[in-house]
């Protein structure tokens, strides 16, 4: 068992609202928002509240992550909906050193049990697709360079070569048109590290989560960050977007191909029309939580 200063306390807060012109007689959402359990992570306890009501279940998408069912009890025009989590997690591994030559590594990542295992992560998306033509050399792996060197030079390189600029992308924009445009946020950082990746054969996967305040940018926003498969130690987790390598300020929510998999809320409405909706997030000291669910309440 670690020791408590080992172990760091988070509470989040995830809140969205909207108003919609019309009145809303059913609904049915799905809410990906709540932090997931692995070795360095544990969901102590979670909270949901919604006005109007909505019945609420849980259920696993098909990575296996917890989602909220929501389906509503009474119409409305206006929706409030709100979770409140207290999560652990401890400082994951920063080794990126496997103790395998390059050689080694690239005749790992070219077996059959590989390509066999990592699939869903070695795949090209709709949004995650660039021919190796068009990636200037300057992101491509050296065949002589391990992925310990390698990928922080990766992020690092795609870091500066973008600029963070919010609005001017959607959850929609490839990999491609951000290559070419050179601003986005954090999913967009994603994507291109994501497709250079693949494009190369090394497995990575999308990670949607929250990370605390204090980085660069997005401290307010659910963030996006991505895991790579290294031979022989395992998923390890890059920020493009801050240049940072995951630690315990990190904290997961889920796993997929593309943002596609990890959107935050999907919704079917019956009545509705057009709509205005926000959301925020906050993340803060865990010793807080007892104190958020009673102004809550």
């Amino acid at each position: 068992m670690l020791p408590e200063s080992q172990i760091h306390s988070y509470l989040i807060e995830y809140q969205t609202n909207a108003h919609y012109n019309t009145w809303v007689e059913k609904a049915a959402f799905e809410l990906l928002v709540l932090p997931c359990k692995n070795e360095y992570q544990t969901l102590k306890t979670w909270d949901f509240f919604a006005i109007p009501l909505f019945n609420c279940a849980l259920s696993n998408n098909k990575y296996d992550f917890k989602t909220l069912q929501l389906r509503n009890k009474q119409g409305f025009e206006d929706l409030s909906i709100r979770v409140i989590c207290l999560v652990e997690k401890t400082q994951p591994s920063l080794l990126l050193d496997a103790n395998l030559s390059a050689e080694e590594e690239n005749e790992e990542m070219a077996k059959f049990d590989y390509r066999l295992q990592f699939f869903p992560f070695l795949q090209p998306t709709t949004l995650t697709q660039i021919p190796l033509s068009d990636i200037p050399g300057i992101f491509l792996k050296n065949p002589e360079e391990p992925l310990a060197l390698y990928l922080p030079r990766l992020n690092t390189a795609i870091h500066t070569y973008l600029t963070y600029q919010p609005y001017v992308t959607d959850t929609q924009t490839t990999a491609q048109t951000i290559l070419l445009g050179k601003k986005g946020v954090c999913q967009d950082y994603t994507h291109l590290m994501l497709t250079i990746l693949r494009t190369q054969r090394i497995a990575a996967r999308y990670v949607s989560g929250y990370l605390q305040v204090g980085h660069e940018h997005d401290t307010a926003q659910l963030h996006a960050w991505v895991e790579v498969f290294i031979p022989h130690l395992g998923w390890r987790g890059f920020d493009p977007t801050n240049c940072l390598q995951e630690d315990h300020k990190y904290l997961k929510i889920a796993h997929g191909s593309d943002y596609q998999d990890c959107a935050s809320i999907k919704g079917v409405l019956s009545g509705g029309g057009a709509q205005q909706a926000d959301y925020s997030v906050k993340v803060s000291d865990g010793r807080a939580y007892q104190q958020a669910l009673e102004a809550q309440q």
